[in-house]
């Protein structure tokens, strides 16, 4: 389970597009977790990245975020630990 103090926030300056016509300062907030999942195989254990970033106004925009693509197999027993 992830808890707040397990965000990490970074702020960088970067173009906007390839053709460099707009330059910003982004600050992102972002973990990982993991997740464990029933599947028809069984159980596996997910890595998820998600990541929100601030907006202008100073509040925080939508959670977002993927599944890493690599899983694991993991015993139901260990479920919690």
């Amino acid at each position: 389970m992830a808890r707040p103090g397990n965000w990490q926030e970074q702020t960088v300056e970067e173009w906007t597009d390839t053709s460099k016509t707009k330059w910003r300062i982004r600050t992102t907030r972002s973990l990982t977790a993991q997740v464990a999942a029933k599947t028809q195989d069984g159980f596996k254990l997910i890595t998820v990245a998600l990541a929100k970033d601030r907006r202008s106004d100073g509040s925080w925009g939508p959670l977002y975020g993927n599944l890493h693509q690599y899983s694991q197999p993991m015993l139901e027993s260990n479920i919690n630990k």
